[in-house]
């Protein structure tokens, strides 16, 4: 096969042209990403909208009548409240996006290790695990293992 230098170098040059352009627009749509980012974070204020909420309330008050009894039927919209509030609180008090609490098994959650006054548990399917070939990891307070 015969290739002309000329042809390889025009080749070159446009390869490195889109490169640069590409290069451009990605950065500034990092930088878009970032913006968005900052706004969406989650304020003290939010926080205290949430925990306000009735349905909040609602579960607060079934897992406070659950950790008395020793056998109390709830239904599947009950238990669905108490799982969301429950996992919401994991979010926040992680900054994690819902991967990793989302992923997290039983056996992973009774595996749970205590390191200081929290639980650390380690989650091996999120999202990053097969880049970064780490397990995710979720801190507990004690109230949410006993």
């Amino acid at each position: 096969m015969n290739v002309e230098d000329a042809t390889i170098n025009f080749i070159d040059k446009k390869a490195r042209l889109w490169s640069s352009s590409y290069k451009k627009d990605s950065q500034r749509r990092h930088l878009e990403k970032q913006d968005e980012d900052l706004s969406n974070l989650i304020s003290a204020e939010m926080i205290t909208k949430f925990e306000q909420r009735e349905s909040t309330q609602r579960a607060i008050s079934l897992i406070n009548q659950l950790s008395g009894a020793h056998c109390l039927e709830i239904n599947q919209a009950d238990y669905t409240l108490i799982r969301d509030l429950i996992l919401t609180r994991i979010i926040i008090a992680n900054a994690h996006r819902s991967g990793v609490p989302a992923n997290m098994t039983m056996a992973e959650f009774h595996k749970a290790k205590r390191c200081g006054g929290s639980y650390i548990i380690s989650v091996k399917k999120h999202k990053t695990a097969e880049y970064m070939a780490l397990p995710g990891w979720c801190c507990l307070l004690p109230c949410f293992i006993t």
